[in-house]
């Protein structure tokens, strides 16, 4: 595409200085605080009160206070996102920084294990597997309860439980039955 030459609309005076007429216009400086697209403060509190230890547990278990961050399992992208959802206290999970970076590096098992949940997706209805092997659904009230029939399996460890301390109490009777049997003889 040709274009026409540019031409001058007054003449230049010979021996004069060029002025500028209109003064530098300059781009008004705006400082604004970056947008706050994380957690709000009273939702890290309800995580940290419902988790209270790394969540994962994988590389921290040596550690005897290891340094907790808030975790979310829906990932927010680079910018953050502005979907509120993102930052309810059931999609903030607490984890410390060497199970953070963990996550990160593991897609695959942390999808599997609940502690990253795929976008679209409701992060209270997919479980979250714990430290202490159980798997609980996380409500938007900062609580949590067992998934996958929960009672039966807290009602089935409480009745391991009671078997095995009968047993020791039976095994106990028996014993001192049997030892005042033989005494007596």
């Amino acid at each position: 595409m040709r274009r026409a030459a540019l031409t001058r609309r007054t003449a230049l005076r010979a021996g004069s200085a060029m002025v500028r007429r209109t003064g530098l216009r300059r781009a008004p400086a705006v400082r604004s605080r970056p947008r706050q697209t994380g957690p709000s403060q009273d939702t890290k509190l309800a995580a940290i009160a419902r988790d209270g230890q790394c969540v994962v547990g994988l590389l921290c278990h040596d550690h005897p206070a290891p340094e907790l961050v808030p975790n979310h399992r829906v990932n927010r992208g680079m910018g953050g996102s502005s979907d509120p959802a993102v930052n309810q206290v059931e999609s903030i999970i607490m984890v410390c920084r060497l199970d953070n970076g963990w996550l990160e590096d593991h897609p695959e098992r942390a999808y599997a294990a609940g502690w990253k949940v795929r976008r679209g997706v409701d992060p209270g209805r997919v479980p979250v597997r714990y430290p202490d092997g159980f798997r609980w659904l996380l409500d938007g009230r900062g609580g949590r309860s067992l998934a996958d029939g929960g009672s039966s399996v807290v009602e089935m460890a409480l009745l391991v439980a009671f078997a095995a301390a009968l047993t020791l109490a039976v095994g106990g009777l028996l014993d001192l039955v049997l030892s005042a049997a033989t005494a007596g003889r």
